[in-house]
Parts: C-alpha cells; sequence; structure tokens
C-alpha cells in the first residue's frame, strides 16, 4: 500500500511553490512503480534515474514517461542508458558526447545533454569545475556536429550543505557567464539545480528544473 494522500498533498504543495518556467523532476530512485504510476496520474510525466538497472526496469514498465538519467555515467552503460531515456543531466566529459550520439543514431533518437558542473570544485564530486568555461564551450562546439544530441542547458551539483545558497548564485553567474560567450543558436536554456531542502532558494535564483525525491515520494523502499 502506498499513502495516496501524502503523495498528492507533496506534489501540490511543490508545484504550487513553482512558476511556470520551472520543472519538476521527480527523483524516483529506490521508489516503487506503483508510487510512480500515481504520481503520472496526477500530472507528473518527469522522472529521474541514477541507476541503469533501475532505469531498465522501470522505463520498460512505463515507456510513455519522460526519463532522466541523473547519475554517474559509465561508458560501458551508454548505450543502454540511451535506449531508455529523453534526457542525460550528468555529462562531465567531452569523450562521452560521441558516445551518446553514436548509440542514440543507430536508433534514430534524439538526446537533450546537460552538463554536469561541480561548481564548488568538490574533489569528491565529478563534473566540470568552476574555471571549466572554455571545455563548456569546447563541448557545445563539438556538439553542433553531432546531430542525435542537443545540450540544453547545465545541472549544478553543489557540496552537501544545510544552505546551498552561494552555491546556486555562483552556478547562475556561471551559466549567465557561459550564455554571454555563445550566440543565440548555442545558448543554453535549462538550469538544473536545487533538491528538497533547498529548491525554493535554487528557484529563487533561477533554476529551471528541480530535482526532488523523498520530499515527494515519501521515504524510499531501501
Amino acid at each position: 500500500m502506498i499513502d495516496k494522500d501524502l503523495i498528492k498533498k507533496s506534489f501540490f504543495e511543490i508545484k504550487n511553490n513553482l512558476n511556470e518556467n520551472v520543472t519538476l523532476l521527480a527523483v524516483s530512485k529506490y521508489q516503487s512503480i506503483e508510487k510512480i504510476e500515481y504520481l503520472q496520474s496526477l500530472g507528473q510525466n518527469d522522472f529521474g534515474e541514477n541507476y541503469l538497472q533501475e532505469l531498465e526496469l522501470k522505463a520498460q514498465a512505463l515507456p510513455y514517461l519522460k526519463w532522466h538519467f541523473i547519475g554517474t555515467i559509465q561508458s560501458r552503460k551508454i548505450k543502454n542508458i540511451v535506449r531508455y531515456v529523453s534526457t542525460i543531466q550528468s555529462v562531465d566529459r567531452i569523450e562521452q558526447l560521441d558516445k551518446i550520439n553514436t548509440h542514440a543514431k543507430q536508433i534514430n533518437k534524439n538526446i537533450n545533454i546537460y552538463l554536469q558542473i561541480n561548481i564548488d570544485n568538490d574533489e569528491n564530486k565529478s563534473g566540470f569545475g568552476s574555471e571549466d568555461t572554455d571545455k563548456i564551450l569546447d563541448c557545445i562546439a563539438k556538439s553542433k556536429n553531432l546531430e542525435n544530441i542537443k545540450i540544453i542547458g547545465l545541472m549544478c551539483l553543489p557540496t552537501k550543505s544545510n544552505n546551498n545558497e552561494n552555491s546556486f548564485i555562483k552556478m547562475k553567474s556561471f551559466f549567465d557567464n557561459l550564455n554571454s560567450k555563445l550566440d543565440k543558436q548555442t545558448k543554453v536554456t535549462g538550469l538544473s539545480m536545487g533538491m528538497s531542502a533547498d529548491y525554493k532558494t535554487a528557484v529563487m535564483q533561477g533554476s529551471t528544473m528541480i530535482r526532488i525525491g523523498s520530499s515527494l515520494f515519501g521515504e524510499r523502499s531501501k
């Protein structure tokens, strides 16, 4: 049994705090298909998974949803990730772009890409650092010649903190600075940052997508 009243209450409380320009990504890691189906019945269509094995099971059961991969990318798993998702939010190396494009082309599919930014340069986290604007510009330039992918945004991965406002401020500045160096056709529009504890702050600082898990679904099954 799932607590539908709790999920419904949480969903609408979060949605009511968002404007129309902010997308809610439901992080369904370790959550049941029953909970995902109920949340979808309330109007939620974007779901994020961290692990390929879970993604495969859920995307096969619910192929009509918009699946995002938000976990660490392993090269040998890219082929199967591409098979199930519309968006990959955790690209952190230029080499991954070719592989994603190759596998997407093989199945005649287009994949949206967010580049993962380790905005606080935390040595325990992956992602492009706050000084890597040139590397990101190289990624975007490269993507122009890759027909089956499109870099549409940046995903912020701050150091874990009870207050990430400074990280979000830095990330929005990084985002704006990057776009100032891009032409109209290549500007990135998506800024994925903010989770359960800090999404309101993230939205105030310019987030266009928040990634919410247990506070939306309730406790995980493991």
